[in-house]
């Protein structure tokens, strides 16, 4: 693993700064740490990846999230926490730069497919048909290059993509899977609101539908199919879209037991088309609003 380059402040004075020019073509570099909490730095231009992390003393132990902070259970009537003090930004991508939801998309189909990534190594959603829990895993490097294996029930050796990070948010694969981009959701309550439309079989019936979606992009309050209802929706900063939900209906009889929508959000409108859970390829048009 590389090394990952570190600069120390404390918490509201800078006690290192590297001056010569070279080093700072070469690591970041903090330039200024004000007291509204704001800190500058600088790094040769390029994709990279960076974190904050903090420490209680110089020498203490340096942490990248809050969870001993968080969570504090004791009976004793005076304790003690370590808390930041003393902070470095250190450079290099990991497995945590993955950390939240992501769309896929086979670019050739305009197909979208949501991914959720825990940080750690393990993908724990996949919108798509017939997965495993959890679908699938992955793996980045400090240089940004991802290696992602993802599981269905057909499939049970996985489909391995290798490729790497293009931009901040921004994933690539090389061949033969380089039809196939991965974008981060950066604001997963896109889709946030109460939606009502339809979806159109061709050929078929029509099946409207309302829905509610959280500001972490789970459906709730689902009505127009059986009961217990579970899935997401997710939009990206481009305007792609993707949803997929589970019904209450029994998969031995009623294809619409999943759905998988794709399409595009635009303002509090999503045109897409859909496909459900049978080998015929059943689907058609969907058609939603934002009250």
């Amino acid at each position: 693993m590389m090394k990952k380059i570190g600069v120390l402040v404390s918490f509201a004075v800078l006690v290192c700064m590297y001056c010569a020019r070279s080093s700072a073509q070469t690591r970041p570099v903090i330039t200024s740490f004000h007291g509204n909490g704001e800190l500058i730095w600088t790094n040769s231009p390029s994709t990279n990846a960076f974190a904050i992390q903090w420490a209680s003393s110089m020498n203490g132990e340096w942490h990248e999230d809050w969870s001993r902070l968080r969570t504090i259970v004791s009976t004793s009537a005076q304790n003690t926490a370590y808390v930041p003090m003393f902070y470095r930004v250190v450079q290099g991508f990991a497995n945590f730069t993955l950390e939240g939801p992501w769309i896929i998309s086979i670019l050739s189909e305009t197909n979208h497919h949501y991914i959720v990534f825990d940080g750690t190594g393990v993908c724990t959603e996949w919108g798509a048909f017939n997965t495993y829990g959890p679908p699938g895993m992955y793996t980045c490097s400090s240089t940004g290059d991802v290696v992602l294996v993802l599981f269905e029930k057909d499939n049970p050796d996985g489909l391995s993509l290798t490729g790497r990070f293009s931009t901040g948010d921004e994933i690539v694969f090389e061949p033969p899977m380089d039809d196939i981009l991965l974008t981060r959701v950066n604001d997963p309550a896109l889709c946030q609101g109460s939606w009502t439309g339809t979806l159109y079989e061709t050929s078929g019936p029509l099946y409207p539908v309302s829905f509610d979606v959280t500001k972490t992009g789970w459906i709730e309050n689902f009505t127009g199919f059986p009961s217990r209802v579970r899935g997401r929706m997710f939009g990206s900063a481009s305007g792609n879209l993707s949803c997929f939900f589970r019904t209450g209906a029994d998969p031995e009889m009623d294809p619409y037991n999943q759905v998988q929508i794709t399409g595009t959000i635009s303002n509090d409108i999503v045109n897409a088309t859909y496909t459900v859970d049978d080998s015929e390829g059943t689907g058609g048009a969907a058609i939603f609003y934002r009250q």
